[in-house]
This record gives C-alpha cells, sequence and structure tokens, in this order.
C-alpha cells in the first residue's frame, strides 16, 4: 500500500473515530422525577408480584438507543429479583405498543442512590416516546419510589396492575413521579454511520494482513 492510500485510509479511521467519541459523548438521561441522590423519596410497599411501575420517557428527538436505565430501589437492604420491560409508546396511549426488551435482573435496595441497568449490548433502538416498567415479582420491600416534590406528571406515570390493567399512576392515588430514568444516544447519522462502518472494515483488513 502506497504512503497516499494509507494517508487517506488513516484519515477516513481518524474521521471514524471522531464520528464515534461524538455520539458517546451526546448521551443523554431522560427523566420525570425530581429525585437527587441522598434525597428523600416514598417508596412504595403496595405491590404485589406481577404488577409493573412504569414511565413514558420522551427523547427530545428520535430515533435514539436506550444505553442504561436508572431506578431507586429501596425501602430494605435486600436483594431481589425484578423484571425490566421496555416498550414503544409513540403511540402514548394508556397501553403501550411493542414490548422491545424483557430481562430479569437482581437488584439490592438501597434508600440513597440509583440502580443501574446496563442495556449498551442489547441494541434497543426507539423511534420516539417509550415506556420503561419495572416489574415486580414478590410484595412488599424492597420497592420503587416516587419523588417528594408533591407534583405528578399525569401523562407519564403508570402502573399496571391485577384487574384493572394499566391505569395512569395519578388515577390509581398516587402524587410523585416514578424514579425511573434512562440514558439514551441518538442515532448517528447517515455520514457518521458510514465512517464507523469504515472503521469496522478497517479493523478487519488488519487483522487479516496480520
Amino acid at each position: 500500500m502506497t504512503k497516499r492510500v494509507l494517508a487517506a485510509w488513516l484519515g477516513i479511521g481518524v474521521a471514524a473515530i471522531v464520528a464515534l467519541a461524538a455520539h458517546a459523548a451526546s448521551a443523554v438521561e431522560l427523566a420525570n422525577d425530581g429525585y437527587v441522590d441522598g434525597g428523600s423519596a416514598a417508596f412504595q410497599a403496595s405491590f404485589f408480584g406481577g404488577e409493573i411501575a412504569a414511565v413514558r420517557l420522551v427523547p427530545a428527538q428520535g430515533p435514539v438507543t436506550v444505553e442504561r436505565v436508572r431506578f431507586l430501589f429501596g425501602g430494605a437492604a435486600v436483594a431481589r429479583d425484578v423484571v425490566l420491560h421496555i416498550w414503544d409508546d409513540s403511540a402514548e396511549t394508556l397501553t403501550p405498543g411493542a414490548e422491545l426488551y424483557s430481562g430479569v435482573h437482581s437488584v439490592i435496595g438501597f434508600d440513597t442512590g440509583l440502580q443501574e441497568i446496563n442495556l449498551s449490548g442489547q441494541s434497543i433502538v426507539v423511534p420516539g416516546p417509550f415506556r420503561v416498567g419495572i416489574e415486580f415479582v414478590a410484595a412488599g420491600l424492597p420497592s420503587i419510589a416516587l419523588d417528594d416534590d408533591g407534583t405528578i406528571d399525569a401523562s407519564r406515570n403508570f402502573v399496571l396492575v391485577s384487574g384493572p390493567g394499566w391505569t395512569g399512576a395519578q388515577s390509581a392515588g398516587l402524587v410523585g413521579d416514578w424514579v425511573i430514568r434512562a440514558v439514551v444516544v441518538p442515532e448517528p447519522d447517515g455520514a457518521a454511520a458510514a465512517s464507523l462502518v469504515v472503521l469496522a472494515w478497517l479493523a478487519r483488513r488488519r487483522r487479516a494482513s496480520a
């Protein structure tokens, strides 16, 4: 390979790395709640197994990839399994759309800091509004929390409970926003995506010629 061709390929590789770095730096945390670490919150012990607390999260623009989910889960410092769900909520109706992810995760109750579930390897891409739900496998604490600022966004907080099914959290008598958040990154635009593809191709070429 000539020096000129090599320099050209190196230039493409640098551009791809810059695009990748910009993509990673654009991560945004979506939240409805006003909770801050160490603040007070109301942990809800009234859920039974199979019931769900959920929020609708709305990115500024889509599509985005869901990288992580963060939530406040406490009231007792013991381990408990939860089922994390993510649905397409583009229609913004009471019942969410297609389920995009479901997985069991073990968490330990902690009253003053957020739990985090890493989903970066799951390739969960949402076109716009989406719903994140925490399903309980048993009643009692530890459990999910509501913030304590005295307000609730009635259009973005939900429960799925035995009998009524999906219900707005406010209609169920709750005050406060569920402390359930998601970290998302925008899908790369065409130029950035092409650069990332070229970077992967260069890496394969290098391995083949080694």
